[in-house]
């Protein structure tokens, strides 16, 4: 038993000490691998968003998009967070079980020949990664001019371009085939299923929609801000988004 307490302590130590950190920057992809363990995703630098969600067993999800946007009303322009390609990354933790990072960027608009920045509005997203629980944890925080007038269409909002839904279910509510064209409007949470992946969200307010017919947005699931006058003083909203395998649920 002497021997075997020593033996047991450099075991644990090696698990501790051995382990690899979630998070890993690909200097050859100028991005940040997360690996999760039964997922990952990765970062690229100079983009406000994670890419690329794999889980094991299931595979590569369809590929998301973010539609944050904004309108300015005395020039009704609108600008879009996901364009956004200086946006700058601090690592807030990366440990072997989580990841954390923030991202800070800005709204802009393609004005061809040059990209237009709205400068005096700020955005501030903190990502929450951990291992063993595919998708994330999101705080997004807008900063804008004291006094100004804005209109938030959208914070938080996923988009794909491939129909991967045929299901959805609401608080308190069995599984229900989804209607398309129909809006989820609803609190607390709503779960969208698939034959192979299924996506859950949860936030104060979460609008989801499924659109086989769109051209671009075939699926869309909003766990943010959604038309709100905005007067640029802080605004703060958080969710947390699921992934898992179809088969798993």
């Amino acid at each position: 038993m002497k021997k075997l307490f020593p033996a047991l302590c450099l075991f644990a130590c090696f698990l501790l000490f051995g382990a690899e950190n979630m998070g890993r920057f690909d200097a050859d992809s100028a991005c940040w691998f997360v690996d999760g363990g039964n997922y990952s995703c990765r970062f690229f630098e100079g983009h406000m968003f994670p890419l690329r969600f794999t889980l094991a067993g299931a595979g590569e999800m369809p590929r998301c998009g973010f539609g944050d946007n904004i309108t300015t009303p005395s020039d009704k322009k609108n600008w879009r967070l996901n364009m956004d390609r200086w946006a700058k990354l601090r690592v807030l933790s990366n440990t072997p079980e989580e990841f954390r990072v923030e991202l800070t960027g800005k709204f802009c608009r393609d004005a061809r020949p040059r990209m237009e920045v709205l400068e005096e509005v700020t955005a501030v997203y903190r990502w929450t990664f951990r291992r063993g629980r595919p998708g994330f944890q999101v705080e997004a925080i807008l900063r804008g001019e004291s006094g100004g007038r804005y209109r938030v269409n959208q914070t938080l909002c996923m988009n794909w371009r491939e129909t991967f839904i045929d299901a959805v279910r609401r608080p308190g509510e069995e599984k229900k085939p989804v209607v398309p064209g129909k809006y989820c409007d609803v609190r607390g949470n709503l779960a969208f299923y698939g034959p192979r992946f299924v996506v859950t969200a949860k936030s104060p307010r979460v609008i989801g929609l499924v659109s086989p017919d769109a051209w671009r947005t075939k699926v869309m699931l909003n766990a943010g801000l959604w038309g709100v006058d905005w007067d640029g003083k802080e605004l703060v909203r958080s969710a947390e988004i699921e992934f898992s395998s179809a088969n798993s649920k």
